[in-house]
């Protein structure tokens, strides 16, 4: 009898951790959305890196076509900058949902 009740605590302490860890895996998901956003927000940053380069490609100053050629070496960087956050972020997603999967066991 008391195995069973061991066995029957045991099970409420496991059912409360995974409560705690799901909790923990929705704040994750929250900030893995606000990082997703903010990583999208280089596209404005690029969009207004390519108008500036425009612009100065277009003067017949040959400093401002330079400055033109480093803007667009900037755009490049930031691109692929964007591209690397946005795999690890999109990488994140499978990993948290393998832990809720995970937790889900641990409740049941």
């Amino acid at each position: 009898m008391f195995g069973n009740t061991m066995a029957f605590g045991g099970g409420m302490k496991a059912a409360r951790t995974g409560d705690q860890i799901d909790a923990q895996v929705t704040a994750a998901r929250g900030l893995l959305n606000q990082a997703t956003m903010a990583a999208n927000q280089f596209d404005t940053i690029e969009q207004s890196m390519a108008q500036i380069s425009t612009m100065l490609q277009q003067s017949n100053d040959p400093s401002l076509a330079m400055l033109a050629m480093q803007f667009n070496m900037l755009q490049q960087n930031v691109d692929s900058t964007q591209k690397q956050i946005q795999s690890s972020l999109t990488q994140l997603t499978p990993i948290l949902q393998e832990i809720d999967n995970l937790t889900n066991k641990i409740q049941n």
